[in-house]
């Protein structure tokens, strides 16, 4: 029988990691894309679940925050050309 917290990283895995959303949708990503992906699924764990992360928001800083919603937004207006 499988355990909350089985269920639960199972669940997280099928539907917080970007990377596999955009395989399901059957979206082909460049490397650099990809490698984008996996960051920002990273970034929403810290953000998501900050106790088990430790101190690594702490070195997030304004600018860290504004580049990544710069490189997002370029992303979401390629992928809506995608769909």
């Amino acid at each position: 029988m499988e355990t909350k917290a089985q269920n639960h990283e199972v669940r997280w895995q099928e539907f917080h990691q970007l990377m596999r959303l955009i395989e399901k949708a059957g979206i082909t990503v460049t490397d650099q894309q990809a490698n984008f992906l996996r960051e920002l699924s990273a970034y929403y764990t810290l953000t998501r679940y900050p106790n088990e992360k430790g101190d690594q928001l702490k070195e997030f800083n304004k600018s860290d925050s504004f580049n990544l919603l710069i490189r997002t937004e370029e992303f979401f207006n390629w992928l809506q050309t995608m769909i």
